[in-house]
């Protein structure tokens, strides 16, 4: 009968009762939300670094085999992890193709900000435009409760019995975002109104989440290098605006930001945008931890 039942489960895609869940997930931060609400019921592993680019990753013979064994894989969505949807066709588990049981886009719950309006044409004229939105919603802390929300309801679906330990943790987690959220709110509201530069225009949901205005970016579309007449027109922009901040990822060059700074009173903020970016963001709130501690540094200093 013990033989039945673990063939039952293999041929409907769920673990057997006592499991433990093997989790698949693009990006770092999907993994530490996942090892929170699972904790020692899941095994995680994410595909990418913090220290990488999103938008620019190639798929990698190697992250074929976590994907053949997995019992779920998780995505971002919004086309910002387009890439992994061949690793999906190669590791040939049914399991994890969208539709299947094992298969998690952590955006399906999200109010998606930036949807360009129907009609409007998407193009290579426009720069790194997505579709479907700006994807970088888990820069705001209050969506990364829903996320964790939707891993929940998932892995309760996997795995049923386990329901009362995912919610426990889920509870947790919501009590440990509300803190953060509320501390950040704080530790902002000493500078008024603060007005940021960005280099990408991946800031949207944070912003929004902490009342900051984005005055621009260094990018003069999403995906474009600066050119020195964006450059100009940035810095009297910056002048005019009397923006303190210029806020930009890990992974992008430093160059065009550096040069505004040095015409202007601006400081350039380096942070991180996915857990593991730099090392102090160990996990899902600790990203959040050192992108406002460098802010509030920042802002400190002028």
């Amino acid at each position: 009968m013990i033989l039945i039942g673990l063939f039952l489960g293999f041929l409907q895609g769920v673990p057997a009762e006592g499991r433990v869940l093997k989790v698949v997930t693009t990006t770092p931060n999907l993994a530490s939300i996942c090892q929170d609400i699972g904790g020692e019921k899941v095994v995680v592993t994410s595909l990418i670094k913090g220290n990488q680019d999103p938008h620019f990753i190639e798929p990698r013979p190697s992250m074929i085999p976590v994907l053949r064994d997995a019992d779920l894989f998780i995505v971002i969505g919004m086309e910002l992890d387009i890439w992994a949807f061949s690793l999906i066709n190669a590791a040939k588990n049914r399991r994890i193709v969208p539709g299947g049981i094992g298969y998690l886009n952590a955006s399906s719950r999200i109010e998606k900000l930036e949807v360009p309006p129907a009609g409007v044409r998407i193009d290579a004229s426009r720069g790194h435009v997505h579709p479907a939105g700006n994807p970088h919603y888990w820069l705001d802390p209050q969506n990364g409760v829903i996320i964790a929300e939707t891993i929940a309801n998932k892995l309760t679906e996997l795995a049923p019995e386990e329901k009362e330990y995912f919610q426990s943790n889920l509870t947790n987690f919501k009590k440990k975002i509300q803190h953060l959220i509320t501390k950040i709110q704080n530790q902002l509201a000493t500078f008024g109104k603060i007005k940021i530069l960005t280099y990408h225009k991946s800031w949207s949901y944070f912003c929004k989440r902490f009342g900051i205005k984005i005055v621009g970016e260094l990018e003069p579309l999403p995906g474009v290098a600066p050119s020195p007449k964006h450059l100009s027109e940035t810095i009297e922009l910056v002048k005019k605006e009397n923006v303190p901040l210029i806020i930009q990822e890990v992974f992008y060059p430093r160059r065009a930001a550096d040069f505004v700074a040095g015409k202007t009173n601006v400081r350039v903020v380096v942070v991180p945008n996915s857990v593991g970016g730099v090392a102090a963001a160990k996990d899902y709130p600790g990203l959040f931890e050192v992108i406002t501690q460098r802010m509030v540094e920042a802002l400190k200093a002028k």
